[in-house]
């Protein structure tokens, strides 16, 4: 063989066919590793890495690029929760202690808090219903004008009605149709 310009002894290394190999940066690999450590699924989180065409990589190369953080990236992200969670603990801040102290024990000893609404009748009695599924028309707007009546007798005046052409109306109730 001849070593001249057109001789393969001198040729540089010729690049593979096809797209150059992706390289994570360190910036993807964190990502990828926040994310999977979120719970995201690798579909997930591979269309979130995006290769230097700006396109998500194909899933073959994300799970062979970014093998060490799919593997690890849950008890990483959980590793690094824990140590945030102590460093609230042993705040100096004791606002900020209890409420670590507090999300512990929600967390890990079982402990709720318990809200609720608890719904009683007039003078703490069952609640009254009363099927409007049967009601007349007038049956309902009686019903309904009692129950008016009442709440604005608990609350005060009530507010003041205006018609369709912004006229004010004087609100009242005939009397036939309220029992108090």
């Amino acid at each position: 063989m001849t070593e001249g310009p057109n001789s393969t002894v001198n040729c540089e290394a010729k690049r593979p066919p096809g797209r150059p190999r992706f390289k994570p940066t360190p910036q993807d690999r964190a990502l990828v590793a926040v994310l999977i450590g979120s719970g995201l699924s690798i579909e997930e989180t591979r269309q979130n890495v995006m290769a230097p065409n700006d396109k998500a990589i194909s899933e073959s190369t994300f799970r062979r690029a970014f093998r060490e953080e799919i593997e690890n990236g849950r008890s990483r992200f959980k590793g690094l929760l824990v140590r945030r969670y102590v460093r609230f603990l042993n705040s100096a801040d004791e606002r900020v202690a209890l409420r670590a102290t507090e999300i512990g024990l929600k967390a890990h000893a079982g402990w709720t808090e318990r809200t609720g609404v608890e719904l009683t009748g007039r003078d703490g009695g069952p609640l009254q219903t009363q099927d409007v599924g049967a009601m007349t028309k007038e049956e309902k707007a009686a019903a309904f004008a009692k129950a008016l009546v009442m709440h604005f007798k608990a609350k005060g005046s009530p507010p003041e009605l205006v018609t369709p052409d912004d006229r004010p109306m004087e609100a009242t109730v005939a009397p036939d149709t309220v029992s108090t």
